[in-house]
């Protein structure tokens, strides 16, 4: 009977030891995943940054074009202008950066052949 006994609380102790070392396991699992989730909300937060940024030079880079063809912006001013919003985008996307740069050039060619 005693023999019975102990190998009962031997059982139980095994089973109880197992629960909290999987215990343990599942939490830590939970921690790394949180972390993950923690480090793509921060990465998705910052590539929202650089749209943001990327659209607003775009749109500020419009509106000089615009106001500059309506004689409201001075043309060495609007240059100047469009040139620091064609970096900034650059800095973000030396892709788009490119594409914008040769937009504008093509606009400064277009422009001077209606001159």
């Amino acid at each position: 009977m005693n023999i019975s006994l102990s190998i009962l609380f031997l059982t139980f102790a095994a089973a109880i030891w197992l629960g909290i070392f999987s215990l343990k396991e599942a939490s830590n699992q939970y921690f790394v995943y949180l972390e993950q989730k923690k480090q793509a909300q921060e990465e998705m937060l910052a590539k929202g940054k650089e749209i943001q940024e990327i659209v607003t030079e775009a749109g500020i880079a419009i509106g000089v074009v615009a106001l500059s063809e309506q004689n409201i912006i001075p043309p060495t001013e609007a240059e100047k202008m469009i040139t620091e919003s064609l970096e900034k985008i650059g800095k973000n996307s030396e892709r788009l950066g490119r594409i914008a740069k040769y937009i504008n050039d093509f606009r400064i060619k277009e422009q001077r052949r209606r001159r």
